[in-house]
């Protein structure tokens, strides 16, 4: 009985802290400019179990944050922001198309926010969203809608 008891409350625990320690290991790995390999094993932490994407969209939005962060400008005091915006994105299954987007704007905007070339912020956030597309799946993300002018 005591047994059982425990381990309810072990998983409970368990599932509680992970989407934390799953952020958390991806901003320590920010911090210290790891290798595109390590920040894949950190994305694949964040990703949800029902809501994977494909190793390759991950090994090069990766490769795309590993190389933002070795630019020479960079601040990391926005990295926490940075990895919430990419964790919301991982996990837009089933949230608003509207406030999908809404996370690739914020982590445009962030990435300009810290130092990095306006030139360099579309293709990872490109990336971010071929990864949001991959968890959502095409019911969740439908054609992004094309503005049209206003008639007067």
């Amino acid at each position: 009985m005591w047994d059982m008891r425990l381990l309810v409350q072990f998983s409970c625990v368990l599932f509680l802290c992970l989407p934390a320690f799953a952020q958390a290991e991806l901003k320590a790995d920010l911090f210290a400019r790891a290798a595109s390999t390590k920040i894949v094993a950190d994305l694949r932490v964040l990703s949800e179990k029902t809501h994977e994407p494909t190793d390759l969209a991950l090994a090069f939005f990766a490769q795309d944050l590993a190389g933002l962060m070795r630019q020479p400008k960079v601040v990391d005091s926005h990295v926490p922001r940075l990895v919430g915006e990419i964790d919301a994105v991982f996990k837009s299954a089933g949230t608003s198309t509207a406030g999908f987007f809404d996370h690739i704007q914020n982590f445009k905007t962030i990435l300009i926010e810290m130092g990095v070339p306006r030139g360099l912020v579309d293709k990872p956030a490109r990336d971010l969203e071929t990864i949001g597309r991959q968890v959502r799946g095409p019911e969740d993300t439908p054609a992004r809608p094309v503005s049209t002018p206003r008639r007067r």
